[in-house]
């Protein structure tokens, strides 16, 4: 499961930007996977819950949100949709693509909590 180990590291760079906000609490995470990054989503979301505390805190939540396969045909030049394991030109057919989109793993933005209304302690420890 190298969900464990994306998630880690995932942690690691929220961990950089909380500390350039003054510690604040991490309320929400939002993450971009397409279909071909190799990230199962639900695996990441457990480790997510699982590894969180110990880094972040416990407070934190994980938003996935998911693209579509997108590609550019390099014979008619169109832009299409694709499905994983036909990535094909929709428009003429072709094998012959470029993929624009779809195997993306992004950190899209972190969402803070005020602390007047955060429960954690001021001082934590960030391990991992």
């Amino acid at each position: 499961m190298h969900e464990m180990s994306l998630c880690y590291s995932l942690l690691d760079t929220i961990a950089v930007y909380q500390r350039a906000n003054m510690d604040k609490c991490v309320g929400l995470v939002h993450v971009k996977i397409g279909p071909l990054s190799g990230v199962e989503p639900d695996l990441l979301h457990q480790a997510f819950l699982t590894c969180r505390t110990h880094s972040i805190g416990d407070q934190a939540a994980l938003q996935i949100h998911t693209s579509a396969i997108k590609v550019r045909c390099t014979l008619c030049g169109k832009h299409s949709r694709a499905v994983v394991n036909r990535i094909i030109c929709a428009s003429c057919g072709s094998w012959q693509t470029e993929l624009i989109q779809g195997d993306e793993f992004v950190l899209q933005r972190i969402e803070f909590i005020p602390s007047e209304i955060s429960t954690e302690p001021k001082e934590r420890q960030y391990v991992r």
